[in-house]
């Protein structure tokens, strides 16, 4: 009888020293790849990074315009912790072949220190974006507009309040498709860990497959949770409304891309009402398209797009 208390005593010593360990371990990982209980530390590895100026802005980062004729204008919109430089070979592209006016905006807060975005969400890019399409609307003929992933929301939020030509959207960011091995779906998750996070800890500046584009591109190393979970509203919104998205709209996605896949590009596919839409695959690429193997073949097919469309 005193044997098997003491197996149960021990069974119970191995359970809890199991558990105890997983915690333990689920801690220094999440200590490792987060801002958990570093929140004062949001800056550090970008400020040990980059180069900036005396106003504190990282060097090479800031908005920029191709100039050129005004029948057609566009606006481009970067990603989420990235900056137009993003956008510089595309820019240069369109301008070259049509000779139209091209500007690259700078979303608040990105191209600085990562904690300036603390305060931002898509609601005040947003405005941010519309002010620079009215800006133009009075002096342009016509405005094309291109999002490349969180900045995708953005362009698809203009088409449907204002009267864009064309539209190009590059791996969109609307949400992600559930992953089993997570437990929680992608809202939840950032509802739930946004505030406790802080921030993550990317191992990589951006989830680029092309060294060359990986050591080119300017983004953030740590990525701050709060601008996407107080975007989740103004995400949700814009889902409702893409069968309000009419104008002709062309879709790139990598369906070997790391942060959606192919979820939030099918979506679109499938929900706006465009007449003219054309969605297109690059597999050789990851996230950040336009810094990837695949972006001479995508401003090809940009271009070729514009040109059938105009």
């Amino acid at each position: 009888m005193l044997n098997e208390k003491r197996k149960i005593q021990n069974k119970r010593k191995i359970i809890i020293s199991i558990i105890f360990l997983i915690i333990i371990i689920g801690f220094a990982s999440a200590y490792s790849k987060t801002g958990i209980f570093q929140k004062s530390e949001i800056d550090s590895r970008d400020l040990a990074t980059w180069n900036y100026n005396e106003k504190g802005e990282i060097l090479d980062t800031n908005e920029f315009a191709k100039l050129g004729q005004r029948d057609k204008c566009w606006i481009l919109i970067h990603s989420y912790t990235a900056t137009p430089q993003e956008m510089a070979q595309l820019s240069e592209s369109i301008n070259a072949e049509f000779d139209d006016l091209v500007h690259a905006v700078k979303l608040s807060g990105h191209g600085e220190i990562p904690s300036n975005l603390l305060d931002k969400n898509l609601d005040i890019w947003y405005s941010q974006v519309e002010r620079r399409f009215d800006s133009f609307d009075s002096v342009c003929s016509e405005i094309n507009v291109v999002g490349s992933s969180f900045g995708s929301v953005l362009a698809l939020r203009l088409a449907q309040e204002r009267n864009v030509s064309n539209l190009y959207i590059l791996n969109p960011f609307l949400g992600k498709s559930y992953e089993p091995h997570k437990i929680f779906p992608f809202k939840t998750r950032t509802k739930l860990y946004s505030d406790f996070f802080v921030y993550k800890k990317k191992d990589i500046v951006g989830e680029i497959n092309f060294p060359a584009g990986r050591e080119h591109h300017i983004a953030y190393l740590n990525m701050p949770y709060a601008p996407i979970k107080n975007s989740l509203d103004f995400i949700d919104l814009t889902i409702s409304d893409l069968n309000k998205v009419k104008n002709s709209i062309f879709i790139a996605y990598s369906e070997n891309n790391e942060v959606t896949g192919d979820y939030s590009a099918l979506l679109i596919s499938d929900k706006v009402n465009s007449e003219k839409k054309v969605i297109a695959n690059y597999p050789l690429s990851n996230h950040v398209l336009l810094m990837d193997y695949d972006k001479d073949t995508l401003i090809r097919n940009i271009l070729f797009f514009e040109i059938e469309n105009r």
